[in-house]
């Protein structure tokens, strides 16, 4: 039997960028964000909304790896741009935060690209941020000693905070994982804290029980003193 060679496919540059593309990630959303270094998009044959951020090593320029779905023109093309937007901005955020997965880090750096794309022009009520959900934060127990709501709690509060300065993307992702590996070690040490303030809280009631015990002997060294004082004469 004579088996043929494989097909093969080559990944050619356009000439310019897909009129989706251009509509979805402009200038106007990348100002917004604070993008200073957009990444090239190489889209493959998936038919699928899906993308991929490989290992920066396995890459030429830090490309990001998209389905060519978003391109099909048989779909709605809202839908299209919004999940494009989306998919493009979640990629982006595991770029920023090489190592994490799904970590609350990765969750606060996505949640923070989302506030500032300022949605609501293109499609009101349909804000970016209510896309995300429980998958986005699938490693949250990356943290020692934390429940999923903290790590939620975390990350929007962070990605909020920062979302709201001048600092760049990249600036912020920055910022994100130095507070996160900080926030880390603190959640790390917390089993110490908590054995160190019960010892406290048991040393203090120690302390106040035999303050308490002295005080009525106290009183009652007083209370003797008191009486031998007034019988003393009577016995002279």
């Amino acid at each position: 039997m004579v088996v043929a060679a494989p097909e093969t496919y080559h990944l050619v540059k356009a000439e310019a960028p897909h009129p989706l593309v251009a509509a979805a990630l402009d200038q106007a959303l990348f100002e917004r964000c604070g993008i200073e270094r957009p990444v090239p998009i190489h889209f493959l044959p998936k038919p699928r909304w899906s993308g991929c951020c490989a290992a920066l090593e396995d890459t030429r320029e830090g490309e990001l790896e998209l389905g060519d779905h978003f391109l099909n023109p048989g779909l709605d093309e809202n839908e299209r741009l919004d999940r494009l937007t989306l998919v493009y901005l979640h990629e982006f955020a595991h770029r920023l935060t090489p190592g994490h997965w799904h970590t609350a880090a990765f969750f606060a750096v996505n949640a923070l690209l989302l506030v500032r794309t300022g949605d609501e022009h293109r499609r009101p009520g349909h804000g970016y941020l209510l896309r995300l959900d429980l998958y986005d934060l699938g490693e949250w127990d990356d943290v020692s000693h934390c429940t999923r709501g903290e790590a939620l709690d975390w990350a929007l509060k962070h990605a909020q905070e920062l979302a709201e300065t001048k600092m760049s993307a990249e600036g912020a992702a920055v910022e994100i994982l130095t507070r996160y590996e900080k926030w880390k070690a603190w959640k790390a040490a917390e089993p110490a804290r908590v054995a160190k303030a019960r010892a406290k809280r048991e040393a203090d009631a120690q302390l106040i029980g035999e303050l308490r015990s002295a005080r009525w002997r106290w009183a009652a060294v007083g209370w003797l003193a008191g009486v031998v004082t007034i019988l003393m004469p009577r016995f002279l």
